[in-house]
């Protein structure tokens, strides 16, 4: 089969394509054809091994310390089974599925192999491989992150870097549990974020959130940081007092605070690391099924350009999720 292989640590042109052994699914695993893949910004990190101090050395133990030790990288993903293993009964062979690949990695290739106990569920009709595959893991942060905030029902909520993978489900979700939304967004994508649920948008490129006093109502009851731009102490002066700040890129700094709270007027910070699970994926699938979110998608690329999209989600510019069509699709 070909895939993706990953030589070094560094540039995106380190990113080939070569033709390697087909798994063969054991005991209690499916072998999925994959459809379509996605490229995170945080397999841009990996890529170029560029990591938060507090996760570089554990990150480099597991995945080599001075070249990859895992060759195909890839988190998530959207395809069909075509076999599955002795004691599978999830799946069958032609289901169309979507779902994680966790540190098992391997999606960027046309077929993965994984345990069916992994974060699997099957692919609503009316959703194309592409979107399928730009859900899972943007879409359990959004979920995982907002429901350690508590009750969001009539609550003031704030999305800092609303249109990345994170952002575009964080704003939807946090409107569809009842908040009031303030995304903060740069100028091409205002109307985005409006159409996704936001009731007002900050634009960052002319304004800083930052700026809005607490004193007289101002503020914000959750500030949801997806992004790791805004540090823990600025988001603190527009957080209400009692209110959560959620952090699902922090620094190591962050992670030490988050742990200690240590933020004053009982603020609450949340740093916990978001485990995708299938039962996860069934909620948003069906809020997806259902009309009630979207998936927001920016760009297309085939497999063999995958240095391409890399250089471009290097950029910090995407919009929702960057596709890889391992099958190319027709819509």
């Amino acid at each position: 089969m070909n895939a993706i292989v990953w030589t070094a640590y560094g540039s995106p042109d380190l990113l080939q394509v070569r033709e390697i052994e087909t798994p063969v699914p054991g005991p209690g695993e499916l072998l999925v054809r994959v459809h379509a893949a996605t490229v995170l910004a945080g397999d841009c990190e990996l890529r170029r091994a560029e990591f938060p101090a507090l996760y570089w050395l554990p990150i480099r133990l597991m995945m080599g310390i001075t070249r990859p030790r895992d060759k195909v990288l890839g988190q998530e993903f959207s395809g069909m089974v075509e076999t599955v293993g002795e004691g599978v009964t999830r799946f069958e062979p032609g289901d169309e599925i979507l779902g994680t690949t966790g540190f098992r990695m391997g999606a960027w290739a046309e077929f993965v192999c994984l345990p069916a106990s992994y974060p699997l569920v099957k692919k609503p009709a009316g959703m194309s491989h592409a979107e399928a595959a730009a859900l899972p893991v943007g879409g359990s942060n959004a979920l995982h992150f907002l429901e350690k905030a508590g009750s969001l029902e009539g609550k003031r909520v704030l999305v800092a870097g609303s249109t990345g993978s994170i952002g575009t489900f964080g704003v939807q979700l946090a409107r569809y549990f009842g908040a009031e939304v303030t995304a903060v967004c740069g100028t091409k994508n205002i109307q985005l974020v409006k159409a996704l649920g936001a009731s007002r948008v900050i634009d960052y490129q002319n304004e800083d959130f930052t700026d809005e006093g607490i004193e007289n109502g101002g503020g914000f009851d959750v500030i949801f940081e997806t992004i790791g731009k805004v540090p823990m102490a600025r988001c603190a002066r527009v957080l209400r007092p009692g209110g959560t700040l959620l952090l699902a890129n922090p620094s190591a700094w962050e992670m030490i605070g988050g742990l200690r709270s240590a933020m004053g007027g009982g603020r609450r910070v949340v740093t916990a690391t978001a485990h995708t699970t299938s039962e996860q994926l069934e909620v948003l699938t069906d809020l997806v099924d259902a009309g009630t979110i979207r998936i927001v998608l920016d760009r297309r690329w085939p497999l063999e350009q995958m240095a391409e999209a890399h250089r471009y989600v290097d950029l910090g510019e995407k919009t929702g999720g960057v596709v890889i069509e391992v099958v190319r699709q027709t819509a």
